[in-house]
């Protein structure tokens, strides 16, 4: 497609390959072939119109037609829930040199809350629906592998590190020294019933000890849940093509049975 300044630049677009749907003749079940099943992707695109041309059987004329019929696919659980940088708010990919995702920047407030204390706010994203979107953090007891990145770390263990329902997590001072790099692996979960996804990210537990002059309470949180909402909101419609009408608008696959 040539641009409308005529500067001689051509712009060219592949549509998504969509997939195959079989109509069986008479009693009009609709299936995909078994290779197309992974194009089946609510988060690209989450609906189809198919056009179907309908045929009698009468005598001695036979009358056809054709109809439109709207197909959406609800959410099945096949998005794994990704960390979130809380200073760019963009999602955390893994690092392929090291195969681990590093959560090295988070920042850390001290806390004097019963026992001082740093504390930290984790974030999380999950592009599928309802329960299997939600997610829930958890603290590895035994690190699942030692990249070469954490090396030099320490690793704490899960009963030394408090995880709240929101996603603070909180280490008590003590067990941190200024000359000692310590870290701790940390699984966000999703909340799929038929099966659950995961993924695991290592928390680099750098806290600025100078910090301890602004002391904050665990409780107050800069980000609330309604920034929580926010982000979702914004990152939900990603890399998706949504259903919608009129239907010169939508991507049409034609099925004819005989």
């Amino acid at each position: 497609m040539r641009d409308i300044r005529l500067t001689g630049n051509i712009f060219q677009s592949s549509p998504p390959r969509l997939p195959r749907f079989r109509l069986a003749t008479y009693s009009g079940e609709l299936s995909v072939q078994a290779a197309d099943y992974p194009l089946l992707d609510r988060e690209v695109i989450d609906g189809f119109v198919l056009v179907i041309k309908l045929s009698d059987i009468g005598t001695p004329f036979r009358l056809t037609g054709l109809h439109e019929v709207a197909v959406r696919l609800l959410d099945v659980n096949d998005n794994q829930p990704l960390f979130v940088d809380p200073l760019s708010e963009m999602l955390i990919a893994k690092d392929k040199e090291d195969d681990v995702t590093l959560l090295d920047r988070m920042p850390w407030y001290y806390s004097t809350e019963t026992t001082s204390g740093f504390w930290t706010q984790l974030r999380a994203f999950d592009p599928d629906l309802g329960e299997n979107r939600t997610t829930r953090f958890t603290v590895l007891d035994n690190p699942p592998y030692h990249p070469p990145v954490a090396a030099d770390m320490v690793f704490l263990s899960a009963t030394d590190i408090s995880v709240f329902d929101d996603g603070r997590i909180w280490v008590e001072e003590k067990l941190l020294k200024s000359t000692v790099k310590t870290a701790v692996f940390i699984r966000v979960l999703d909340g799929g019933k038929q099966r659950q996804l995961f993924s695991d990210a290592c928390l680099q537990i750098n806290p600025d000890f100078s910090a301890r002059e602004f002391k904050t309470a665990t409780a107050d949180v800069s980000h609330g849940p309604d920034h929580l909402r926010d982000f979702s909101r914004r990152h939900a419609s990603l890399n998706r093509h949504p259903l919608s009408l009129p239907l010169s608008k939508l991507r049409l696959a034609q099925f004819f049975t005989s």
